[in-house]
């Protein structure tokens, strides 16, 4: 953070001078700051809360965030450590670092972005960004994906507390800074540096390491004049030696999590691959800037990094390695940089082929507003605030011990493990979790109306849960059903839909033991 900030610094100060682009960021960081106050945070951003939470308290010997086991969990990223020191040092709670680094990723995303294309573009970089950023928020086909690593304006306020976000953003700085140092000789120093910060990045985030690690390769080759084996040479000094550096990482083992396929994630992210021409045809509008501008280094290689990542992700459908589709983003990103590039271009020319590109640019621009409206409107409805599962789940903290086991339904175990509970199952991917099937479907069995009382209380004894959390407005179990579950505990908190129970395994015990014997055919 600190190496971060100083290199940083001197370049806020240049930042805040420039026109067009700094009041787009301003607009962008006002329009994110109510979202921000807001905490309507949902899917993953609970997952990274608990990883952060967990790490807060066993800074360097962390158990799994979300189950009671002690298996390591992928989301103990330098990321996640950097929000979990900052958590231990404020004594602020996992959800609200989470909400203060959201704000510190949309500063360093809108100023790493200014920094990169002032750093590959000679002239006119500042208008470059400004119509590259406005593209990345506005122009996309129907319906963009709102996954984390997508940046476009309608998914920006939830993703910008994701590590994926911190990743893309350290990655244009260190591109910026690899395309500075092809005009001067590096000094050693800042090549320990860049491989320092490369490796974060690949082990924050894999598939936006993907896009650095080419996007390094290919700026060394086209911005140079030297040799192949020279230019090979340079770049592999900067990666290979990082990602060897990744095999470092003390909380879990960077070869096993890529070797090993998660099919919740496989199955997720092929998801991506479907529909690509609909969600992503504006990238192709930067296709006549790599024809009619070939000669320029800048678009020479932003068109073959872009080349490259498209055989990546078409690589990654024909193995069904799938999870490669997430650089699909990182592409779009590219094409929509390389369009601002050429309209900027064809502002200064204003030939007829200007002219008629600068209208069709326009057109499509308006287009792809047009579709994506319904959405846009969405985005922009500020009414009310949406502490709502906060506040409703905030009683756990007070109400039961760390690491307590909570057998509760689907849904509420996003939340819990962000409050110092851990959950038996989660919808979520988990990595290295043998039996999360089974633990998922033991979760449906307890929370359905159908199942019978022995059911419910042979996951009880097989899990041995600390406490029952029953959600009445997720959950519809009959009265009856949670009036046997509250007669074999003591029933902790009841507010607000919410219905805390601990469970007496002794009372619990003994009538399984009593069901059993009824089963034992007399003698």
């Amino acid at each position: 953070m600190f190496v971060v900030c100083c290199l940083l610094l001197d370049d806020m100060l240049r930042f805040l001078r420039q026109g067009p682009y700094i009041i787009l960021s301003l607009l962008v960081f006002v329009f994110e700051l109510f979202y921000i106050l807001k905490s309507k945070w949902t899917n993953d951003f609970w997952e990274h809360s608990a990883a952060v939470n967990e790490l807060s308290r066993n800074l360097f010997h962390p158990s799994n965030p979300i189950i009671n086991e002690n298996i390591p969990h992928a989301f103990y990223s330098p990321y996640t450590f950097l929000v979990a020191v900052f958590s231990k040092i404020t004594h602020l709670n996992s959800i609200v670092s989470l909400q203060c680094f959201a704000l510190f990723n949309l500063v360093f995303f809108l100023l790493a972005f200014y920094l990169f294309c002032k750093s590959i573009f000679k002239v006119k970089h500042q208008a470059i960004a400004t119509f590259g950023l406005l593209f990345v928020l506005f122009f996309w086909g129907l319906d963009p994906s709102m996954w984390s690593g997508f940046y476009h304006i309608m998914v920006l306020n939830y993703v910008l507390p994701y590590p994926s976000t911190f990743a893309i953003s350290l990655s244009f700085l260190i591109l910026s800074m690899v395309a500075a140092g092809q005009k001067q000789m590096v000094k050693p120093a800042q090549t320990v540096l860049l491989i320092f910060l490369n490796a974060i990045v690949f082990i924050t985030h894999p598939m936006t390491a993907v896009f650095l690690y080419t996007a390094i390769v290919v700026m060394t080759f086209t911005f140079n004049n030297y040799s192949v084996k020279q230019c090979f040479v340079r770049s592999i000094i900067i990666v290979l030696p990082a990602i060897l550096l990744t095999m470092l990482w003390p909380y879990y083992n960077i070869a096993d999590l890529l070797h090993n396929s998660n099919p919740d994630f496989d199955i997720d992210s092929k998801t991506l691959y479907i529909g690509i021409l609909q969600r992503f045809w504006p990238a192709l509008f930067a296709i006549p800037g790599m024809v009619i501008f070939i000669k320029e280094k800048t678009i020479n290689f932003l068109s073959l990094t872009m080349i490259l990542m498209v055989l990546i992700c078409w690589a990654g459908w024909l193995s069904g390695i799938y999870g490669v589709s997430r650089i699909l983003s990182d592409i779009m990103i590219l094409a929509q940089i390389s369009l601002g590039c050429l309209l900027v271009f064809c502002i200064r020319d204003f030939k007829l082929w200007s002219k008629i590109f600068i209208g069709l640019t326009g057109i499509a621009f308006s287009v792809s507003v047009y579709v994506n409206g319904q959405n846009l409107i969405r985005t922009w409805h500020f009414n009310g605030t949406y502490v709502e599962d906060i506040r409703r789940y905030g009683f756990i903290r007070d109400c039961i011990a760390d690491n307590d086991l909570v057998l509760s339904d689907e849904f509420s175990n996003w939340y819990i493990p962000s409050f110092g509970g851990k959950v038996i199952a989660s919808r979520h991917p988990l990595y290295w979790v043998k039996d999360l099937e089974p633990r998922r479907n033991a979760v449906k069995v307890f929370f359905a109306n159908e199942s019978s009382d022995s059911a419910r209380f042979a996951i009880i004894n097989k899990y041995k849960p600390t406490y029952i959390l029953i959600d009445h407005s997720r959950t519809q179990l009959a009265d009856s059903t949670i009036t046997t579950i509250v007669n074999k505990g003591k029933e902790i908190y009841k507010s607000d839909g919410m219905e805390l129970i601990k469970v007496d395994t002794a009372v619990i015990n003994s009538w399984l033991r009593k069901e059993i014997n009824k089963l034992k055919p007399l003698k």
